[in-house]
């Protein structure tokens, strides 16, 4: 594949002729496979797979990279099994996200960071300015390992493709299928979303078998949807560097009284004293054009200032409404009201334990 080419395995594969490409942060992925509301439909009833093939992993291996990543993340890696995957970050020191992702102990030495395809560049430029001379190699395995996605709204699917679906998040599981072998974990804000790990080979020969068996492709656009629909932000765009960690809504990426690193004195301190003034909250929108033009874009509780939109998804049903990102203000957390932007746009908060209002009958993502 050519640098000036990145497809999504799929496409690369020739394995699926879908309805709209799109780039997407640097790759060209299947957008909508059907149709955005087609997608959704078999999402909702049968379960699907999306190629999630974008997503890259850097290795850090060596006798000393285990206490690297313990001085260098928000991971507490002295307690890290291999039979588990866990969220974590690198901080610059106010608590800015440097890369976000998750992070897997291959063995004693090996370590894999998962991340989105736009933060390689920065975390591997992250990792060479903070390594000094212990004794650690990084390597990028872009080429080497893919993901696919396994959408079970209600666990069928994982269970015919031999996943526990009961199991807890971010537990590995190693199986095999068809002879293949392969590891999953279930997503924790996502239970719905099981992902898919291994060779490249490996990954291609399983998504060819899968299709083949009837197993749809879904649309990128979808997970998307999904994504923020559970409140998970791109780091890098929709969470950068100038934002803390705990202003993300991601607690969970943080691993408590662990002992230093860059940012642990104001992310402990936020913990310990008090709130950070504002965060990442799902909103529920209502259209009044077909698009968002300007991001971000602010929004007012009368002639108060509640925040900022950040990123938004129609919803597939209804081209006139939508979910988002918007980074509110403290003051406005238990807010009921409706809140306006200059464009006229409508938002109401949603906390991550209720439903998007109109999608009563669809599992949280």
């Amino acid at each position: 594949m050519s640098a000036k080419e990145k497809l999504a395995l799929t496409l690369r594969e020739h394995l699926v002729s879908p309805r709209e490409l799109k780039k997407l942060r640097e790759v060209t992925v299947p957008w909508e496979v059907k149709s955005y509301l087609e997608d959704f439909i078999l999402a909702t009833k049968s379960g699907g797979l999306f190629d999630l093939s974008d997503y890259v992993f850097i290795e850090i291996k060596g006798k000393e990279a285990q206490d690297y990543l313990q001085r260098m993340t928000t991971v507490q890696f002295k307690t890290l099994e291999l039979e588990q995957v866990v969220h974590g970050a690198f901080l610059n020191g106010r608590g800015g996200v440097i890369a976000l992702g998750v992070f897997r102990k291959v063995d004693t030495e090996t370590f894999h960071f998962l991340v989105s395809h736009h933060q390689k560049d920065r975390i591997l430029d992250h990792i060479e300015q903070f390594h000094f001379a212990e004794a650690f190699s990084v390597k990028d395995l872009s080429e080497d390992l893919a993901v696919l996605g396994c959408w079970s709204q209600d666990g069928n699917l994982a269970r015919v493709l031999g996943i526990d679906a009961q199991s807890a998040s971010l537990r590995l599981q190693e199986i095999t299928y068809k002879n293949l072998t392969i590891f999953t974990w279930k997503d924790v804000r996502r239970p719905s979303l099981f992902w898919i790990l291994g060779t490249t080979q490996t990954v291609s020969k399983l998504a060819t078998i899968y299709m083949q068996e009837g197993v749809p492709l879904l649309g990128r656009r979808l997970f998307e949807f999904f994504r923020l629909e559970a409140a998970v932000p791109w780091a890098g765009d929709e969470l950068s560097e100038k934002d803390i960690i705990l202003e993300g809504n991601l607690d969970e990426a943080v691993a408590r009284n662990k002992g230093c690193y860059p940012g642990q004195e104001v992310v402990e301190r936020i913990f310990t004293y008090g709130q950070v003034n504002r965060k990442l909250h799902r909103v529920n929108l209502a259209l009044t054009s077909a698009r968002i033009e300007v991001l971000p874009m602010v929004f007012f509780e009368g002639n108060q200032e509640v925040g900022q939109l950040v990123s938004w998804a129609t919803d597939p049903r209804d081209e006139r409404r939508a979910i988002g990102l918007m980074f509110v203000r403290k003051s406005h957390w238990e807010s009921k009201c409706e809140w306006v932007s200059s464009k006229g746009e409508k938002a109401v908060s949603l906390s991550l334990g209720q439903l998007t209002p109109g999608m009563r009958d669809v599992p949280l993502a």
